[in-house]
C-alpha cells in the first residue's frame, strides 16, 4: 500500500518534470511507453490533439517528461492524482481487476477492434459497478491484437514441444496458459521480452503481432505458432483521475465522452490491427516459419486452457458480485457482432 507520503513525494516530482510548460499544459498524462510505440503515436496522441480541439483548448494533455511510477502503478498514481491521465495493462494489477480481465482469457477473437469494442460494451453493461477503477473516471478499455507464441530455436509445433520450455509471460493469466500447456512461465513485463529472447533467457515468448517490430524482435525470432484465435490477449484501459473529471464543465465531458469510449476502443483496436499487419509483412521479409495450429493440436491447446481458464475467471468475478458466465457470453456475442 502506497503512503499518502509517497505520493505527495510523486506529485511534487511530476510537477518539477513540468514545470517548463506547466503555464501552457494544463494535464498529465502518464509515459511509460515510448513516444514511437504505436499505441502513443498512432492512438493516444492524436487523441490529445482531438480532446485539445473538441474542448477548444480547455483540456490540453501532455505527457509526464518521464516515467514516475512502473506500469503496475499507473492508477494509483491516477487516483492519488499524481497524474490526471495514464494507460495501463489489466494484467498488470490481477488483484484489483477481477471482472475487467475477461479479455485475458484464451481464443476469444483474432483482431483487436472487435474484442476491444465488445470489451468497452461489456464494461458499460456488467462492470461499471464493481467499482474496479475507484479514484478514477475509465475512458476506453480495449485490447492488443491477439498474440502468438514466438520462438528463436525451435517450433512449437505439437504438445510435446511445450514440455519444459521456458516461455515469457507479461500477466498472470498468460502465464497461467502456459503452465496449462506444459511450459515453465516466466513472467516479466513486455518491454523486457527483447532481453529474455536475446539472452535466450527463454526458449519463446507470448507477445502481440505488433511487438514483433515495436521491441525490435527481428534478430531473434526465428519461428511462430498461431491460432485461428489468439490464445491470449492483452488489455488496456485509459482512465482519468475523477477529481479532475468532476470540475470538467458539462461541455467539456461531453465533447470528451464522445471521442471516448467505444469511439477509442475501437480506433486502438483498428490501429493495433493495422500495426499487426505490417508486422506479419515484416516477418514474411524475413522468413520466421509460421506454424498454423489445427487438427487435434489446436484441439489438444484448447482443451489445456479453455475451460480451467474460464472457470478461474467465473470465480474470480463472482468474489465481486459480478455475473461473469452472463458477461463472457454478452462479450462473445459481441465479437461476433463485430466480425
Amino acid at each position: 500500500m502506497m503512503t499518502k507520503r509517497f505520493w505527495s513525494a510523486l506529485l511534487a516530482a511530476g510537477t518539477l518534470l513540468g514545470a517548463t510548460a506547466a503555464q501552457a499544459e494544463d494535464y498529465t498524462f502518464h509515459r511509460w511507453l515510448p513516444d514511437q510505440h504505436p499505441v502513443n503515436a498512432r492512438t493516444l496522441m492524436p487523441w490529445f490533439d482531438a480532446v485539445r480541439e473538441a474542448t477548444e483548448g480547455r483540456v490540453d494533455i501532455s505527457y509526464t517528461a518521464a516515467s514516475l511510477v512502473p506500469p503496475p502503478r499507473q492508477i494509483d498514481a491516477v487516483a492519488s492524482g499524481a497524474v490526471d491521465f495514464a494507460l495501463a495493462v489489466h494484467g498488470h494489477t490481477p488483484g484489483r481487476f477481477r471482472a475487467s480481465l475477461i479479455g485475458e482469457l484464451p481464443f476469444l477473437a483474432r483482431d483487436a477492434e472487435p474484442l476491444s469494442v465488445a470489451l468497452w460494451r461489456t464494461h458499460a453493461e456488467y462492470f461499471e459497478e464493481a467499482n474496479e477503477y475507484a479514484g478514477t473516471k475509465v475512458l476506453a478499455v480495449f485490447a492488443a491484437r491477439p498474440g502468438a507464441v514466438w520462438s528463436h530455436s525451435r517450433a512449437f509445433a505439437s504438445m510435446e514441444d511445450w514440455d519444459g520450455a521456458k516461455v515469457f509471460c507479461g500477466v498472470r493469466n498468460s502465464c497461467a496458459l502456459v503452465e496449462r500447456l506444459g511450459a515453465v512461465p516466466v513472467q516479466r513485463p513486455g518491454p523486457q521480452v527483447r532481453e529474455m529472447l536475446e539472452k535466450k533467457i527463454v526458449d519463446a515468448a507470448f507477445i502481440d503481432h505488433s511487438s514483433y517490430k515495436d521491441f525490435r524482435l527481428q534478430p531473434f525470432v526465428t519461428n511462430a505458432t498461431e491460432t485461428p484465435r489468439g490464445i491470449y490477449a492483452a488489455t488496456f484501459y485509459v482512465v482519468m483521475n475523477e477529481d479532475k473529471w468532476t470540475a470538467l464543465s458539462d461541455a467539456d465531458k461531453a465533447a470528451i465522452e464522445e471521442l471516448a469510449g467505444e469511439s477509442l476502443a475501437r480506433t486502438a483496436g483498428a490501429n493495433w490491427d493495422d500495426e499487426s499487419r505490417i508486422a506479419m509483412e515484416q516477418m514474411a521479409e524475413n522468413d520466421v516459419a509460421v506454424v498454423e495450429a489445427s487438427g487435434d493440436y489446436l484441439a489438444a491447446m484448447q482443451e489445456a486452457v479453455i475451460a480451467p481458464s474460464e472457470a478461474a475467471y467465473l470465480e474470480e468475478a463472482q468474489t465481486i458480485g459480478v455475473d461473469g458466465a452472463a458477461a463472457l457470453s454478452f462479450l462473445r456475442a459481441q465479437i461476433e457482432e463485430e466480425g
